[in-house]
């Protein structure tokens, strides 16, 4: 009985559907990990610790090193630790809601930054995970 090749090769290479999710993952992995979040122990590229921050905000469990933070309008380069226990983030925003830059989001002890540039007012910072806000971790940001 003669058994067709095409046959004999399927069945002798297992696992070989498989090939194209192992292919598919490995693509998805570094994609998941480009959308707009800073992750780990220290960011680098966009997100890395600016050399000469006009401020650093240090977080912990729940709340930031100051419930104030002060600057002159123009680039302001914001450098952030997560010194607690817990995954942290930082999120500035307008009096209008809107963000402006970048949401920090840190394992803990990571580190972080952004640059962002600000116009004169008032402006709220805060760890966006959920709980967090509500139990103190949030701050003013006054740029005049």
């Amino acid at each position: 009985m003669l058994i067709p090749m095409s046959a004999t090769r399927r069945s002798s290479l297992p696992g070989r559907r498989s090939l194209p999710l192992a292919a598919a993952a490995l693509v998805a992995v570094p994609l998941l990990a480009a959308c707009g979040s800073t992750s780990g122990s220290s960011a680098t590229g966009k997100n890395a610790v600016p050399a000469n921050p006009t401020f650093t905000v240090t977080g912990t469990d729940n709340k930031f090193d100051a419930k104030t933070y002060s600057a002159k309008p123009g680039e302001v380069a914001i450098a952030y630790y997560n010194k607690g226990n817990v995954t942290h983030s930082l999120v500035v925003k307008q009096s209008d809601g809107t963000r402006i830059g970048d949401r920090l989001f840190l394992s803990p002890g990571g580190s972080a930054g952004m640059t962002i540039s600000l116009t004169a007012g008032t402006y709220e910072m805060y760890c966006d995970v959920p709980g967090h806000k509500e139990s103190g971790m949030d701050a003013t940001l006054s740029i005049g």
